[in-house]
């Protein structure tokens, strides 16, 4: 499988994958009572001006959700031509993490355990949540491969709560389950293949059995006490039977309903589903430490310009200009609707701040 070769390729699918994000009300007022726009017209459109100004280049600290990707690596996600699920989800993946490597930081948890038929991972992922995680996902995928038996679910799920639920900070975090299955390996003494529905054509023991209702009370547990949402990609051709399953799994996790995405044609659909989930979680706020700047570097709020790429961006404190940005506070700026768009679906990337140059106005 040679995911890295196709990256940029799939990069571009992403993108033509476009929908627009939520814009955050304001009053627009800045924190310093001069207003860059009182500065004359000549001065704010000066933009060489900007740049001869040597100002103070700053990364600009923003809030990416921790996403822990909860992936089926059962046997049956090899079945499929010519792109199996595995196959799909794998580029999937790699595009998306590379893509958005600023906005969100990604972990993987494989399951089921290979080598042991139902078995659960532990509470340690294959690759942690962190920063730049897309070639350590990319390995991680190749090293493994879809051979594991059974798809224990629930008990996996359980795994990656306690994960999150450990995790130092306040930032959003939530699960990505993508599986072709329905969940089973149940040890409920109750299950028995006499009554219980099985999950496959045969029933050999109880772990056989669907165990739909341990898998909601899991993610209902964790939605309702911990605030930690479940989504849900159904990958290949989901039996008809287990949609309802995946759909109750979603809604149960506080996530409304599954994401289905085929994988005979390719990784888009699968491409698709990460993207939106991504944007819908991606946040557009952005922290100044101010004390942690050198010595004699200016903390007037009317000398800090926004960078996108580099680029200048307006400041426009009622965001009547969409692409600009505005002071949500002393210590936070956020990004206006359209430049906001722009950053939760990959268009841009880069936010920085430079201390020291009059603001550039819209």
């Amino acid at each position: 499988m040679t995911i890295r070769a196709s990256t940029t390729a799939l990069l571009t699918v992403a993108l033509a994958v476009f929908a627009a994000c939520t814009a955050k009300e304001t009053d627009g007022t800045p924190v310093s009572t001069d207003d860059p726009s009182d500065a004359g017209e000549g001065d704010a459109g000066d933009s060489d001006g900007i740049d001869e100004c040597e100002g103070v280049d700053f990364p600009a600290a923003g809030h990416p959700p921790r996403v822990l990707v909860v992936l089926d690596r059962s046997v049956s996600m090899e079945l499929g031509t010519p792109d199996s699920p595995w196959e799909a989800c794998a580029d999937a993946l790699v595009a998306i993490t590379a893509q958005l490597d600023y906005q969100i930081e990604f972990g993987l948890l494989l399951f089921p355990v290979l080598g042991v038929v139902c078995g659960a991972p532990s509470a340690e992922p294959d690759v942690p949540i962190g920063a730049s995680t897309s070639e350590a996902i990319e390995d991680a995928m190749i090293a493994s491969g879809p051979d594991g038996h059974g798809t224990p679910i629930a008990a996996t799920l359980a795994s990656a709560f306690q994960y999150l639920a450990g995790l130092d900070g306040d930032d959003e975090r939530f699960v990505i389950l993508a599986t072709d299955g329905a969940p089973n390996c149940s040890d409920n003494p109750l299950y028995d293949c006499e009554t219980c529905q099985w999950t496959g054509t045969e029933c050999f023991d109880p772990r056989s059995c669907l165990d739909d209702l341990g898998t909601y009370s899991v993610v209902t547990e964790f939605h309702d006490n911990w605030g930690i949402d479940t989504y849900v990609i159904g990958l290949g051709g989901v039996w008809d039977a287990w949609e309802e399953v995946l759909s109750n799994t979603a809604a149960y996790g506080g996530t409304g309903d599954y994401f289905p995405a085929q994988t005979e044609d390719g990784p888009s659909e699968a491409i698709a589903a990460l993207q939106e989930i991504a944007a819908a979680n991606a946040e557009c706020v952005f922290d100044v430490d101010w004390g942690a700047l050198e010595t004699g570097v200016s903390q007037d709020p009317t000398l800090v310009n926004v960078l996108v790429e580099g680029d200048i961006a307006p400041f426009s404190a009622d965001c009547s200009n969409a692409d600009g940005w505005y002071w949500a506070d002393a210590d936070t700026f956020e990004l206006c609707l359209g430049l906001c768009e722009d950053y939760k679906w990959g268009v841009v990337s880069w936010i920085h701040a430079s201390f020291g140059c009059e603001t550039v106005v819209e």
